[in-house]
């Protein structure tokens, strides 16, 4: 049991405590299931990683994506038929999860360029989906990263520009083969077109603040931000109870700060946060000692989700429970192994 995990399960408690003063307890069940599934995700893959081969474990994780991701698109088409009632923010975590997954086993691998390429067309999966917050926390995650690592004094600057190097050919010979792929098919082309203008639209709408030709919620946005927030004014401390903003007006907020705000104070707000605060903490005890990019990628990782969660109810999500135990436990594992003196073993 991690400090993450006992976070979210005192979360989850709270949750508990505050159905006394919640008004819909059949409601409820819409965040207490998945609240509980995912405290089951978080043991799950720790308990694996921590005590398995976690190279193993992720190639196994690796294999059940992929199959699930073939399933998908054999059942709906995408990325070449754009299913009816398409659920592009969760079909984009889904292989933002698969992502993640593909990254870290790099490190691992003896042959990586096939990786690199796999995570190239996921990449472009995810832009296809034209989900803008997943997109946008990907970018700013790129960059979170890229900062992350130049600031840790242990990685060599000869080291980080070899594998750039390398990396970056692998990388132009995906983007040529996916470049043939898309001149080979309308159908895909038009997918990552539409991915495109949906991310610079979602660019404009940070900027602007107002709504653009083509996406027209960032009103209806604020106006559920304001609402949460002057309504969480009224019991700032313990808040309304659980779905207490969707029982109010009808939906989520769409923002997992307000709908924390709102239903669970600021006791459900700060143990929820708690846990992104925990895991900086471990990589920034991690950056003196740790000599792989592991550590950067995780940090790019937990910003590219608290982005999403910004636009999105993440709080009961699964493909956030499986990145915070898979992290957890390969920032352990690299501190225990660290701290071990070199002309000692393991017990």
């Amino acid at each position: 049991m991690s400090r993450e995990i006992l976070l979210y399960c005192f979360f989850v408690g709270y949750m508990f405590i505050a159905l006394f003063w919640t008004i819909d307890l059949r409601m409820s069940m819409n965040t207490l299931v998945p609240a509980i599934n995912f405290i089951f995700v978080m043991i799950l893959f720790g308990s694996l990683m921590k005590y398995h081969n976690q190279k193993i474990v992720l190639s196994g994780t690796f294999f059940g994506f992929i199959v699930a991701a073939m399933y998908y698109t054999i059942s709906y088409g995408f990325p070449f038929v754009i299913p009816e009632k398409f659920s592009y923010n969760a079909v984009a975590l889904m292989y933002l999860s698969g992502l993640f997954v593909i990254l870290v086993m790099v490190n691992y691998a003896r042959s990586k360029n096939m990786l690199i390429i796999i995570s190239f067309f996921l990449a472009m999966l995810i832009l296809a989906t034209t989900s803008i917050k997943t997109n946008l926390g990907i970018v700013s995650g790129v960059v979170s990263g890229i900062i992350f690592s130049a600031r840790m004094k242990s990685i060599r600057s000869k080291m980080l520009i070899k594998r750039f190097l390398s990396q970056s050919t692998v990388a132009c010979m995906a983007i040529l083969i996916f470049f043939l792929i898309i001149v080979s098919s309308n159908t895909l082309n038009e997918r990552i077109h539409d991915g495109i203008k949906r991310v610079s639209i979602g660019v404009k709408i940070l900027e602007t603040q107002e709504n653009v030709q083509g996406y027209g919620s960032v009103e209806l946005r604020t106006e559920w931000a304001e609402q949460g927030l002057s309504g969480w004014m009224n019991n700032p401390i313990f808040g309304h109870g659980v779905e207490a903003f969707r029982y109010d007006f009808g939906k989520t907020s769409h923002a997992t700060p307000v709908d924390l705000l709102y239903n669970f104070g600021l006791i459900g707000f700060l143990l929820f946060y708690s846990i992104f605060i925990s895991i900086v903490r471990r990589l920034f005890l991690l950056r003196k000692l740790s000599h792989g990019y592991i550590p950067s990628l995780i940090f790019g990782t937990l910003v590219c989700f608290f982005i999403i969660t910004l636009a999105g109810t993440m709080y009961y999500n699964s493909s956030l429970a499986f990145f915070i135990a898979v992290s957890v436990a390969l920032i352990s594992s690299k501190t225990m192994q660290l701290s071990i003196p070199k002309n000692k073993g393991f017990l």
